[in-house]
């Protein structure tokens, strides 16, 4: 968990102030590092090309319930 605060804290000091950590249900699943939410498909994979091609290449969309 500390891992992924430390990202999203590296990333809100950079500027992107959206990037957040969501904490699994389960301890030793991984947590996740999201950058927003969106409305839209659309929205989400425009905003995943720009993540993609600036900071994290290896990074997906997922929906979260």
């Amino acid at each position: 968990m500390a891992q992924a605060y430390e990202q999203a804290e590296s990333f809100n000091k950079a500027g992107v102030e959206s990037v957040r950590v969501i904490p699994s249900n389960l301890a030793h699943n991984k947590k996740k590092v999201i950058w927003d939410s969106y409305e839209t498909k659309e929205q989400a994979d425009s905003a995943l090309r720009i993540v993609r091609k600036q900071y994290v290449a290896d990074a997906w969309s997922q929906k979260i319930k």
